[in-house]
C-alpha cells in the first residue's frame, strides 16, 4: 500500500520467491480485480479498525486469475486453474 495514499502510486512490485510450504500453492497472477473497497483502503479511508474481522483485512485484490506454478506437499490441485 503506498504510504502517500495516492492511487497513482499503486502498482506491481517484485518480491522474492519462496517454495510453497505444505498446503500452499504458488500462483503466477495474470489478472487482478480491484473494487471500491480496495480503493478506499489505498486512499486511507478504511483502516484496520473498520476492517477488523474481515477475511482480507488491509490486503487488496481479492479476485484474480493466474496459473499454478508450484504446489506444496499435500495439495491436490491441477497445474492450471482459476483462483
Amino acid at each position: 500500500m503506498p504510504p502517500t495514499h495516492l492511487l497513482d502510486e499503486l502498482g506491481w512490485r517484485q518480491v522474492g520467491r519462496r517454495a510453497p510450504e505444505a498446503g500452499e500453492i504458488e500462483l503466477r497472477i495474470d489478472a487482478l480485480e480491484l473494487n471500491y473497497k480496495d480503493a478506499l483502503k489505498a486512499l486511507g479511508m478504511l483502516g484496520e479498525t473498520d476492517l477488523a474481522g474481515t477475511y482480507f483485512g488491509m490486503g487488496i485484490g481479492m479476485h484474480g486469475m493466474g496459473v499454478v506454478e508450484r504446489i506444496g506437499s499435500g495439495c491436490t490441485v491441477s497445474r492450471s486453474a482459476m483462483c
